[in-house]
């Protein structure tokens, strides 16, 4: 039993590295109120976001499609709700940077959550990342560089999960072109925007 902890341990350390780049740079904590509220705040917003989006969404779409589909819609759904940061007066660049992130973090805990048949994880996750996405002292085009490289390692970690989750060779190969298709165009868009930005 202890084998399999650490195993399940070790299945994580992918998803911490992919935060060192934004804890590298520095924290800003502010007042005890600030990183209090903060933390209330992230943690709900992990628990409300992972119980609908990978707990309801991801169920009812298991019932309709493949695993694979179920995975890349319900991170298309995740991705897409994120457009509403525009509402908050973020420019267009910010906003489109946050939906490719979004949608590739909603990959990875679909996949950890179709692996693990848990939320727990993911709702850890999910709040770490948002408290630690808004803790950082990194701004500027160096934020883009940094969320760069955290994107870079949670595609890594997701083309190495996307095996996992079907027993289909033929789906698997199919559904692996695919998604490293989406990666590139993601890719070349983050970097176009990258060049504009800077």
């Amino acid at each position: 039993m202890e084998s399999e902890s650490i195993r399940k341990t070790l299945f994580f350390i992918p998803v911490v590295l992919s935060q060192l780049p934004l804890l590298l740079v520095g924290v800003d904590f502010k007042s005890l109120t600030y990183v209090s509220t903060l933390t209330f705040f992230t943690l709900m917003i992990g628990i409300s976001e992972e119980l609908y989006f990978r707990g309801i969404i991801l169920k009812l779409l298991k019932d309709n499609f493949s695993v694979k589909q179920t995975v890349v819609i319900s991170a298309l759904i995740f991705g897409i709700g994120h457009i509403t940061s525009a509402l908050a007066g973020k420019n267009g660049v910010d906003v489109l940077l946050q939906v490719i992130n979004a949608i590739v973090f909603g990959i990875l805990t679909a996949e950890i959550v179709i692996i693990t048949k848990s939320l727990v994880p993911t709702i850890i996750w999910h709040f770490a990342f948002n408290f630690i996405n808004r803790i950082t002292l990194v701004t500027g085009a160096n934020k883009i560089l940094v969320v760069g490289i955290q994107v870079i390692v949670m595609i890594v970690y997701a083309c190495v999960l996307w095996d996992k989750i079907s027993l289909k060779k033929k789906d698997l190969a199919m559904g692996v072109q695919t998604m490293l298709q989406s990666f590139g165009i993601s890719f070349i868009s983050f970097y176009a925007l990258f060049a504009i930005y800077c």
